[in-house]
């Protein structure tokens, strides 16, 4: 709250590129890779990941989605 006047702070998550106003619903999550280069991570892809704790991750390296990586 505003302490001076008792007002209600928002906090409005908007688009860098077109300005809009989003939703919860409308945001996703990504790996910046460079300045300029964010690839995104869906729900399913971390689903997959054989992680012990889904708290966080470290992205070592992109490979092509084609790229088959041998079992071991």
């Amino acid at each position: 709250m505003h302490v001076e006047d008792g007002g209600r702070i928002r906090y409005r998550k908007t688009c860098d590129v077109d300005g809009q106003v989003l939703a919860e619903d409308d945001i996703g999550k990504g790996y910046e890779i460079s300045k300029d280069h964010v690839i995104p991570i869906t729900d399913e892809d971390l689903a997959e990941m054989p992680l012990p704790t889904a708290k966080a991750i470290e992205i070592v390296a992109f490979i092509d989605r084609e790229t088959r990586v041998p079992e071991s």
